[in-house]
């Protein structure tokens, strides 16, 4: 037995708990991710893209589910795996393994963490901090920041150029402190270049953009030069190291 499908994270969890061989067929977003998990775990052959699926690779692809016994016996080791773990505590354990505690904590008292910044006094504090400051008149609400996010970190997770089109829309409306946005490695083409290219021409914080690794193209790298020309003087980084230039 084994499972065919798109390679959505549910579906993947689902099949893979089950113990079965699994053929991931992806065509958007994080289904490659999951591909390549199913791959490197031995629980089932390479992805195939649904853009150049075949009848053939298809065909090659459950022949291998169906006759490989190592694999057989990899998929079902990783389903008792899972069954028998608590998967809620083990995804909250390490989300808490990967939090920067030392960086989110209040400066002043460091029981909470810090959700407004003070730029005049370079600090960060959380509400009860600030309701002290307020309670002693040494701090307005005028005076406080809301905290936001100032780096993100997305490369090689094939956000593609839908994601980059929801995400420029995002940093457009909603974020004026984004600073670092790392986008490498996404197969981001002509269209992510001109959603991206147009979120640079107003936006007034990032200074560091990470974008290499993309198949920009030669008329992506031309809107982006154009951007940088309307744009102010606060973007000083862009990384295009190992874009695809040539044009198809």
């Amino acid at each position: 037995d084994g499972i065919c499908h798109h390679g959505g994270a549910g579906t993947t969890a689902a099949g893979l708990r089950a113990g079965l061989p699994t053929i991931v067929i992806p065509f958007f977003g994080d289904q490659y991710f999951w591909g390549d998990v199913v791959q490197q775990s031995g629980a089932g052959p390479g992805p195939l893209p649904a853009a150049t699926l075949t009848t053939e690779t298809l065909v090659s692809a459950i022949t291998i589910i169906s006759n490989d016994q190592v694999m057989k016996r990899v998929a079902q080791d990783l389903g008792n795996r899972i069954r028998n773990e608590n998967g809620c505590q083990a995804a909250v354990e390490s989300f808490h393994r990967q939090l920067p505690l030392q960086r989110m904590r209040s400066d002043l008292e460091g029981t909470y963490p810090a959700c407004f910044r003070i730029p005049n006094y370079n600090l960060q504090v959380s509400w009860p901090v600030a309701q002290v400051l307020f309670s002693h008149a040494l701090l307005t609400q005028d005076e406080l920041i809301p905290w936001a996010t100032q780096e993100l970190y997305l490369d090689n997770n094939r956000v593609s150029d839908m994601g980059t089109q929801l995400l420029a829309q995002a940093i457009s409306t909603s974020n004026t402190n984004l600073r670092v946005l790392y986008l490498g490695s996404h197969g981001i083409t002509y269209e992510g270049a001109y959603r991206l290219a147009e979120m640079l021409k107003t936006n007034r914080t990032l200074n560091r953009l990470y974008f290499f690794e993309n198949n920009l193209g030669d008329h992506g790298i031309q809107l982006l030069a154009q951007a940088l020309a309307h744009c102010d003087r606060s973007l000083s980084h862009m990384d295009l190291n190992g874009s695809t230039l040539e044009s198809d």
